[in-house]
């Protein structure tokens, strides 16, 4: 990076000399066309002087916007090279992210033995629970509509999707739809939840 930071800084101080060269031509050529002018009625050997200098001035000033040119198209590559740069460095900056992401899923934890020493251990996920419990105390009305009992999710991240587990109730019976990592799964529960009037409920 310093590296192109140097060709530029010389980039433009060769632009800045070769603009103040330029200019000190149009300073020139313009004392010149005075001269010029005031030897209209002089000797023609004096015209012919003036008029070598100003040749002279004219191939310079050539060169300089040559060289003006030149500077510019190694501005004009050193610019390209910058922005090359620019999107390898924001192609790495993903690949890090990416990789914080992958290593924030990954579960360790502090574990000390009857020594009082301490270790680094990981929790496989291939050892989870078997099984998970939910208790909901629901009694519906007489003319319940389907609806959504429970809904609980973690937010989706660019390589990991979103996990959730939610449970309804769909034409009075319960539904569980979750993914946990493994894909969208759904059981249904086959009783069917139907309407306890008052005077036969015991809690």
């Amino acid at each position: 990076m310093s590296g192109l930071k140097n060709v530029a800084a010389n980039a433009k101080e060769q632009a800045e000399e070769v603009n103040q060269k330029a200019q000190e031509l149009i300073v020139e050529i313009n004392t010149m066309s005075d001269a010029v002018s005031k030897l209209k009625g002089f000797a023609g050997e004096g015209i012919r002087n003036v008029t070598n200098d100003v040749r002279e001035a004219n191939e310079e000033a050539q060169e300089a916007m040559k060289k003006v040119s030149e500077v510019k198209e190694q501005t004009g590559v050193d610019a390209k090279r910058i922005v090359a740069l620019g999107e390898q460095i924001k192609l790495l900056q993903e690949k890090i992210k990416e990789a914080r992401e992958k290593a924030s899923r990954i579960r360790i934890s502090m574990k000390s033995d009857d020594a009082g020493v301490c270790r680094r251990a990981f929790v496989s996920p291939a050892h989870l629970a078997p099984r998970n419990v939910f208790a909901l105390r629901y009694r519906p009305l007489l003319n319940v509509p389907d609806s959504l009992l429970f809904l609980t999710k973690t937010k989706a991240k660019r390589t990991q999707e979103s996990e959730f587990i939610a449970m309804e109730l769909r034409e009075r019976r319960i539904v569980v739809h979750w993914n946990i990592g493994s894909g969208t799964r759904m059981v249904t529960n086959t009783h069917t939840i139907n309407y306890i009037a008052p005077g036969d409920r015991t809690a």
